[in-house]
């Protein structure tokens, strides 16, 4: 999910979490069959692993 937020958010230039976050949870969720909710709570947990 980072290199979809990397890629429709130019590196982070450009993000707007009301729009990207449920795009990419989406992506994910097509991708792994999984539901969208699935994705963005996987998403976060790894991102935040160890804080």
């Amino acid at each position: 999910m980072k290199l979809q937020y990397d890629k429709v958010t130019k590196n982070g230039d450009n993000y707007v979490p009301e729009i990207h976050d449920p795009m990419v949870a989406k992506m994910a969720a097509e991708k792994f069959k999984i539901t969208e909710e699935q994705a963005a709570r996987i998403f976060i947990e790894k991102e935040t692993k160890g804080y």
